[in-house]
């Protein structure tokens, strides 16, 4: 009878030892979930608290200094600057044929009007400047430009640069260009030299290198002057020369078609015989490109600021 006694208490303890193993598994296992609940209510109240503060848009204040500078970089556009020290044109009249020059004034950037540390940061960028200033032109109130050649492509008219009358008016012009831009005149990567035209006399003036006595010089005007201009540009990749298609001599579009690829092959070999003047002794490209529509309004540049070398029809 003893023995039956023990034996029963004997079970009787085995039950409650393993009654006990399943508490203590079971209150491990509801603090994992407790812990796991209350670190997901903690990640869900600070992603609110996040998103209302970006509502309120209050966090940019609260940025690094060198990011806040980076953003006002971003909104940075490319635009198409017209470096001419002339403007504006009067009406045009060649033969039958006559037009306006269109040059756009491109945007200032957007920075210059937010705030006192993105206008400080624009400016570290840009040059804003004025031809007036160096007394260029007839014209006392030339509007000023705003150009970063880090980030937009320039234009120059053909029958300004070219002209030996405007010879060193320019080279004054591009100095102080120079003098005021971040980098100077190297950071320039696209060119286009608006209104050309091509005479089968412009090719021996090039690859001699100088001013001949041809015809065209009775307007003083002599190619090898815009083609020294370019060699200020160290850091060009490109040069587009658009073709004038109110040329007095023969506007067709069969010249245009014969003289262009002579046009382009003799400036690309005047820009490889001065290849040590680039930046990585490496000439820039050189594409020629001419209007396709005669009853198309004059206008050579782009306001956007698109690339050059994909618009209108090119050689």
């Amino acid at each position: 009878m003893w023995r039956q006694v023990r034996t029963r208490k004997k079970k009787k303890g085995h039950g409650w030892g393993a009654a006990g193993k399943r508490t203590k598994e079971s209150d491990a296992l509801e603090k994992v979930e407790t812990e796991q609940i209350e670190s997901s209510l903690v990640a869900k109240n600070k992603a609110a608290s996040i998103s209302e503060e970006l509502g309120e848009f209050t966090l940019f204040p609260k940025f690094p200094l060198e990011l806040r500078l980076k953003i006002w970089v971003m909104t940075f556009k490319k635009e198409h600057v017209d470096l001419d020290i002339q403007k504006f044109w009067p009406v045009n009249r060649v033969g039958t044929a006559t037009w306006q020059h269109i040059i756009p004034r491109p945007r200032f950037p957007m920075a210059l009007h937010m705030n006192r540390e993105s206008r400080a940061e624009t400016m570290r960028h840009y040059c804003i400047t004025s031809t007036s200033s160096l007394r260029l032109t007839r014209r006392p109130n030339t509007p000023p430009i705003c150009v970063n050649f880090s980030v937009d492509s320039c234009s120059f008219e053909y029958e300004l640069v070219t002209n030996e009358r405007y010879a060193k008016s320019y080279t004054d012009w591009l100095s102080k260009l120079a003098s005021l831009s971040p980098g100077g005149l190297a950071p320039l990567k696209e060119l286009e030299i608006r209104n050309i035209w091509w005479h089968q006399s412009y090719k021996g003036d090039i690859d001699q290198e100088k001013m001949s006595t041809s015809w065209h010089t009775s307007r003083r005007m002599h190619y090898i002057l815009a083609l020294r201009l370019i060699l200020r540009f160290t850091g060009l990749k490109r040069i587009c020369f658009t073709w004038s298609q109110y040329f007095i001599l023969d506007p067709s579009l069969a010249t245009l078609l014969r003289d262009a690829p002579e046009c382009r092959e003799t400036i690309q070999a005047f820009m490889d015989r001065h290849k040590d003047n680039f930046i990585g002794n490496r000439a820039p490209e050189v594409k020629v490109r001419f209007w396709s529509k005669q009853d198309k309004a004059f206008m050579c540049s782009t306001r956007k600021g698109d690339n050059l070398l994909e618009t209108e029809e090119q050689v």
